[in-house]
């Protein structure tokens, strides 16, 4: 058969007789709301002028109650308000939409909003940058400039031109700063330094291209203290970033990335260079995380990230805060003591390694079971131990006489709770210690 098809050339060519509802301009509750108060929510709904309202509800669910509750709603013209009374708890998110009818049964369904119940307000980092369903995603406070409570540590000093706070090492313990250096910024900002201390008793969070981070213009502090030692980051491999959701969790954390590969020295290839070069834990293009120069400690000569490394080099180390533009997350190191030197993985000729060394364990974060790696260059005894962030012993994997080699143990995690753990190892007076995240 033949297809035929219409097609107009300009929208006056379109003429619509009749329309369901219109639902705009969804406000959110102000404030930051209770579990024991009255939320209100409220939406602009205009039906066709040819027809009438004859209702709307909104449909929530909770991540405590996954049951879809509904409230009716009343309206004032096109102003319509739908009050919560009941049916939430202390941490739930809530996540919602509109349902609104007209006369002729015709009906417009809005697209999904949440926002977030705390009865004693936002004392956390976690509480602005966790998602409702745990994925990629942007704030709950987003747009919003919020009263909070949150002492936090600087991680990145002021004077590289960007700012990130964290407040422990769990995921979703880090906050990023818009670039510093405008007329407005905040007063005392650009002179903070990494390890300080602060306190925000309120702030304006913002996504920028999907980087939630706080606006500089609209943030209340106070310094607790200086001078202090930053925050030990978190070790990690690059292949687990490769899941959107573990990233997400990490944004503006500190992190460190041990004996990575340089992948490549421009990851924008074939244009650029912009000042980018990529490293992989298990030196695969794959599983490789940019470093960025967004650090104005961090540059290279024309941005050619090349004339300093080389494509196949090992790193002793990558370090800064993860985060996030132009559809990657990439790594801003502070300066360039943040990226360690090419190193020699070479072994003696008998194959036995040439010192004790403790790898970095693999994967990482993990669940429930992760993979360490030590070196000897000698046979002694060893022990190997893990404890949790309060110093308790959790396991004992190696503790014994042990050949020279190098040599591998699995750790299994099962019966333990989500957290950063620390292991140890010791060979007579030498010891090294690692940290690893268990993720469930």
């Amino acid at each position: 058969g033949i297809a035929l098809a219409l097609n107009p050339m300009e929208d006056a060519d379109v003429e619509i007789s009749a329309s369901p509802p219109a639902v705009n301009n969804i406000s959110l509750p102000s404030g930051i709301p209770s579990s024991q108060s009255t939320v209100t929510v409220t939406a602009e709904i205009d039906p066709d002028p040819s027809r009438s309202m004859t209702g709307a509800d909104l449909i929530f669910t909770t991540t405590s109650n996954a049951t879809e509750a509904t409230v009716s709603g009343t309206g004032t013209g096109n102003l319509w308000s739908f009050d919560i009374t009941s049916g939430l708890a202390d941490g739930d998110f809530v996540t919602f939409r509109i349902e609104a009818t007209d006369n002729t049964s015709a009906t417009t369904v809005s697209p999904n909003s949440s926002f977030r119940v705390l009865d004693g307000g936002v004392t956390t980092i976690a509480h602005l940058q966790q998602t409702a369903d745990g994925l990629a995603g942007s704030s709950p406070f987003s747009g919003s400039t919020i009263p909070v409570n949150i002492t936090a540590t600087v991680t990145i000093s002021a004077e590289s031109g960007i700012l990130a706070f964290q407040d422990g090492t769990n995921p979703w313990s880090g906050i990023g700063m818009a670039s510093l250096g405008g007329s407005n910024t905040a007063a005392g900002l650009t002179d903070l330094r990494a390890g300080d201390v602060v306190n925000f008793t309120e702030v304006k969070v913002e996504e920028n291209f999907g980087y939630t981070r706080l606006d500089e213009d609209n943030v209340v502090f106070t310094v607790v203290s200086t001078g202090g030692a930053n925050v030990a980051p978190v070790m990690v491999s690059t292949d687990v970033l490769k899941d959107s959701a573990i990233a997400e969790a990490h944004e503006s954390m500190l992190l460190e990335f041990d004996d990575v590969v340089v992948t490549a020295t421009n990851a924008d290839a074939p244009s650029g260079p912009y000042g980018e070069f990529a490293v992989s834990s298990d030196g695969t293009d794959a599983n490789a995380l940019r470093v960025d120069d967004t650090s104005s400690l961090v540059s290279y000569s024309g941005n050619d990230p090349g004339t300093l490394y080389n494509a196949g080099e090992r790193l002793d180390f990558v370090r800064g805060v993860l985060g996030y533009s132009f559809g990657n997350f990439k790594l801003y190191p502070a300066s360039f003591e943040d990226i360690g030197g090419v190193i020699n993985t070479s072994t003696e000729e008998n194959g036995v390694p040439s010192a004790f060394s403790l790898h970095q364990n693999y994967p990482n974060p993990f669940n429930p079971t992760t993979s360490i790696q030590y070196d000897l260059a000698a046979t002694s005894n060893v022990t190997l131990t893990v404890y949790d962030v309060l110093g308790r012993n959790v396991a004992t994997l190696v503790n014994g006489q042990i050949a020279a080699g190098t040599h591998t143990v699995t750790f299994d995690a099962s019966d333990l709770t989500s957290g950063v753990y620390v292991y140890r190892i010791a060979n007579g007076s030498a010891v090294q210690t690692r940290t690893m995240l268990l993720m469930k």
